[in-house]
């Protein structure tokens, strides 16, 4: 069976500060995913400055995993097997990252 590749956009409002701070607009603009990591991981070394970083696989993995897993257990109304679904893993595999990170199964 194939599956179509689907790209994954995220939708980020960005405001409209032109005119005051109270009625803040927000203004969809769809930029891929990987646009936002890729200006995440550029500030990250920018940050680190002279310093080499270390495991940066492993700390990408903790920071991104618990809230894409929060986020889509949110998204299916805590149904864990449509989630393990969605996220392209098992639900046992599902269960035991969110054991791992402490999420809640509710």
């Amino acid at each position: 069976m194939r599956f179509a590749r689907r790209r994954f956009c995220a939708t980020v409002p960005a405001l409209d500060l032109s005119r005051n701070t109270t009625s803040l607009q927000p203004m969809a603009a769809k930029k891929p995913l990987r646009i936002h990591v890729g200006k995440s991981v550029q500030r990250y070394f920018k940050d680190m400055g002279s310093t080499e970083p270390e495991n940066l696989h492993r700390l990408f993995l903790a920071e991104i995993e618990p809230p894409l897993i929060r986020e889509t257990l949110r998204f299916t109304e805590g149904n864990q097997s449509r989630a393990a679904r969605i996220l392209g893993i098992t639900r046992n595999t599902l269960r035991t990252k969110m054991k791992n990170y402490g999420i809640s199964g509710k």
